[in-house]
């Protein structure tokens, strides 16, 4: 019977257009996961520079005040 063929066709053609569907919302998951990791990995890179330059201030101090010991006491 040919409209068996034409039946199974659109069922075929339905159905990819679900599989399509469902991989395309899949896709748009996995986007936005992405851009939230994107998003922690620049948060944290701004938090790392800030403890990096706190760690320079308070070894540019510390060594200040060893050199000005070693100073008095020499």
């Amino acid at each position: 019977m040919p409209s068996e063929g034409i039946i199974d066709n659109k069922i075929k053609e339905v159905f990819m257009d679900y599989i399509y569907l469902q991989g395309s919302e899949d896709v748009q998951r996995a986007a936005v996961a992405m851009q939230s990791a994107a998003d922690t990995m620049r948060s944290s890179t701004g938090n790392l520079a800030s403890v990096i330059e706190q760690h320079e201030r308070f070894m540019t101090e510390w060594l200040d005040r060893f050199e000005t010991i070693l100073k008095e006491n020499k």
